[in-house]
């Protein structure tokens, strides 16, 4: 029995290198949004397929994902969690996070490689450290075991949210859905988001997309709400990615939770300071790090500048980290500027019926312009992929079928950038057509 584990473990982890299964699934993945898609016209028989498959699809990429955590336990894998547990141990040992010598002497008998030491700073801001500091109070393994918990908890919340509010077929519609066809719904949702490869990734790596993912749910669920500028706040704490998800805010004028959001923020950093002494903001400020052209020019990066970078310079100039930085790019600057105030229309626009998708644009700028967007982080995509899902029973045609099937396999690729730019495309296209729709029904009811 423990054998048929550990080999099944092996596998997990061996797929997820090769990515072979994320590709394959795509198939019956693009079966089931089809069958989805016709469902008020065929049998009941192939309802029960169609149930059947996005079971099948849902608990064996949920047995993958508790299989790949196994071999974090098993191995003790470097990235992501061993830096984050040694910035938690030197917290507790009130040493300095951000001076790498004390990080290296404190991993020092986790005996990390090379590469680790050479990459081993705390690239988080003050007011995430919080977040690591309880991992200090632990060994490495149970904190691990608590943090992977976490994670599960995270996502089981996330999904939760997401079927509550981005997967109701007849949304705005003067219909009620039946009972069987809400229950296929959530599994849909379930299949496709454990088939998107960032999910996966996020347990691989023992990272913190499904925190960041819960805040932004929790955000959309109270955005009308003072207390939806806490949980921005909560989310930015965790990783400063969604620092440009307040747009959404500003152009819907929702002064008080952008208030709330920056009180927030001046809380955490007095608690920071407080706790930790108000020094680790300087050390963090002076702190000597990897390069920005570097981070830009990974192959992993997935941010309009780091894309930008890997087609402007040779694999030679990234290697001996001789890139430019993005940042100081005219071009990369005048793209984020453009998905900016693209963006900013739709929010404006799409309002109602079309709210949704305005929010689902929100978040697709949010990785296209954060300088250090990685692959897995595109499941931050889900409320999005989502959305799209619920509207593939509302047309006959193939293009939203065919294209979250294609979004799932750009994520499986280092060409995630692509599925996030689609992704964006189609939540600004099918917002202002909603838009539009609601606007010709409001006037046709006043004539």
């Amino acid at each position: 029995m423990f054998e048929s584990l550990i080999e099944f473990i092996t596998t997990a982890e061996a797929l997820r290198f090769k990515r072979l299964l994320w590709v394959v699934v795509a198939f019956p993945v693009l079966y089931l949004l089809f069958g989805w898609q016709s469902w008020d016209k065929i049998s009941d028989a192939k309802r029960r397929r169609l149930r059947f498959i996005a079971i099948a699809i849902s608990l064996s990429f949920l047995l993958i994902d508790l299989a790949l955590v196994g071999t974090n336990l098993r191995d003790r894998r470097e990235w992501d969690f061993v830096p984050y547990w040694v910035i938690g141990q030197a917290i507790v040992q009130e040493s300095h996070p951000y001076d790498g010598e004390t990080l290296a002497r404190i991993a020092e008998p986790l005996q990390p490689s090379e590469e680790l030491q050479s990459e081993l700073y705390c690239f988080y801001p003050p007011i995430s450290l919080l977040l690591f500091a309880p991992l200090g109070w632990l060994p490495f393994s149970p904190a691990l075991i608590a943090w992977e918990v976490v994670q599960f908890a995270a996502l089981w919340w996330s999904l939760r949210l997401l079927v509550k509010f981005f997967a109701d077929p007849d949304a705005g519609e003067a219909v009620n859905t039946s009972d069987e066809k809400k229950s296929l719904a959530k599994w849909v949702t379930l299949a496709v988001s454990l088939a998107l490869y960032p999910t996966a990734a996020t347990f691989f790596f023992a990272q913190t997309n499904f925190l960041i993912l819960l805040t932004l749910l929790l955000f959309y669920r109270d955005r009308e709400k003072p207390i939806a500028g806490v949980w921005l706040a909560l989310g930015a704490c965790v990783k400063p990615i969604v620092i440009s998800v307040p747009l959404y805010l500003l152009m819907r004028g929702q002064w008080k939770a952008i208030v709330a959001m920056g009180a927030t923020l001046v809380g955490v950093c007095l608690l920071t300071a407080a706790l930790l002494g108000p020094q680790v903001f300087t050390e963090f400020l002076q702190q000597s790090t990897v390069s920005t052209s570097y981070k830009g020019a990974q192959l992993q990066n997935q941010s309009i500048g780091g894309t930008y970078v890997r087609l402007t310079t040779t694999a030679e100039e990234r290697k001996a980290n001789l890139a430019p930085n993005p940042m100081q790019s005219p071009v990369v600057i005048g793209l984020i500027l453009l998905t900016i105030a693209l963006t900013a229309v739709g929010i404006y626009r799409c309002r109602g019926e079309a709210d949704p998708f305005a929010y689902g644009a929100t978040l697709a700028m949010m990785l296209m312009i954060y300088p250090g967007t990685l692959t897995h982080y595109a499941a931050q995509l889900l409320p999005a992929i989502v959305l799209l899902v619920s509207q593939i029973p509302k047309t006959s045609r193939m293009t939203l079928p065919a294209l979250v099937t294609l979004v799932l396999m750009l994520c499986t690729t280092k060409l995630t950038i692509w599925a996030i730019l689609l992704v964006w495309i189609a939540m600004l296209g099918l917002g202002l057509s909603i838009d539009q729709s609601s606007q010709r029904r409001g006037a046709a009811a006043l004539s």
